[in-house]
């Protein structure tokens, strides 16, 4: 039986900065790992440009966007809500990713914490290349486990009960494994519930770490000498703050 490998993504392209442009074009780069539904949820709201601007720099009529009003306290948990109920599916060989724009809030623009801008594009650029630059891999863990990310962390995270979260909201679920549960849909607790949602829903057996396992929450704030301890030394060559070019990527 063939797999399906299903895309959902959440963008908020503010007009303040670039950063929500940068991670579509290095999500692009990998776009040909989905070959079944690929779905865009594209908020909107006040200096915030118009979803055509979003269809535009995609430049893929085989995605299905919806535009929804940016919601500042829940953030991307209704989207992902609605993306949810669109990829719903018990084939077992269907599997799905979510990942949003990381790094666009206008918090990262001013000038306390601009200073974690390069932090937060390591961050985001390696889980789009941990996370995507495999897609046999994925279809072969993902066969035995419910779900798979990077930076696992061992903590609860807002209001919701998990015990363990992929730090950063970028994963990987097999579509039967979530949908067949009776509790599927998202809790509304706050902004944190989609980084929760899988631990609420899985033992930590059930997960995967695509990459490494790190306690430390506030991933903005780390160091060099932190990054350099974090990163195996086959990756250390790699330029994940810029973006990887096409013939680093494996």
């Amino acid at each position: 039986m063939p797999f399906k490998r299903n895309l959902i993504y959440f963008v908020c392209p503010f007009k303040n900065n670039n950063e929500w442009r940068l991670n579509i074009r290095e999500l692009m780069k990998y776009m040909h790992i989905f070959n079944n539904k690929k779905i865009v949820v594209v908020g909107q709201g006040d200096k915030i440009f118009d979803i055509s601007k979003v269809r535009k720099e995609f430049n893929d009529n085989s995605i299905v966007f919806y535009a929804m009003p940016n919601d500042k306290n829940l953030g991307e948990v209704l989207p992902f809500k609605k993306m949810m109920e669109k990829v719903y599916s018990l084939d077992p060989c269907e599997f799905t990713f979510y990942a949003h724009a990381k790094g666009v809030s206008p918090k990262y623009q001013n000038r306390t914490n601009r200073k974690y801008m390069s932090n937060i594009r390591i961050w985001r650029n390696t889980m789009y290349y941990f996370c995507l630059r495999d897609p046999n891999l994925i279809n072969r863990i993902l066969s035995d486990f419910s779900c798979c990310g990077c930076y696992t962390n061992f903590k609860n995270i807002g209001n919701n009960s998990c015990k363990w979260f992929f730090a950063g909201t970028y994963f990987w679920f097999n579509n039967k494994r979530v949908f067949s549960r009776d509790d599927w849909e998202i809790d509304m607790c706050d902004r944190y519930s989609v980084e929760a949602y899988l631990g609420c829903r899985f033992s930590l057996e059930e997960s995967y770490n695509l990459f490494v396992m790190h306690p430390h929450l506030a991933i903005p704030e780390l160091s060099k000498e932190d990054w350099n301890d974090i990163l195996p030394d086959f990756y250390k060559s790699i330029d994940f703050e810029h973006g990887l070019s096409k013939e680093k990527m494996i």
